[in-house]
């Protein structure tokens, strides 16, 4: 039982210390733009991880997704 609330105030910890760090430390515009192109690389592996294989396992046939993908980067 003490482990799960050990495992539970991981996240909770660096939520409070990412607050913590946001109040006290202004970045740079450089080191602004570089944490949020992490976060939304973050965010789009995620994506890719996670809700695209079960979209393309229900909606549509791999090769379909490839050949639309190739004709919208045209």
């Amino acid at each position: 039982m003490q482990n799960e609330y050990l495992i539970m105030l991981v996240p909770a910890a660096v939520a409070v210390a990412g607050g913590v760090l946001a109040l006290l430390w202004n970045p740079l515009a450089q080191a602004r733009s570089l944490i949020q192109h992490f976060a939304a690389g973050v965010v789009l592996s995620a994506l890719s991880v996670e809700l695209l294989p079960e979209i393309g396992r229900e909606h549509a046939r791999p090769s379909m997704v490839r050949v639309l993908f190739c004709k919208l980067i045209r």
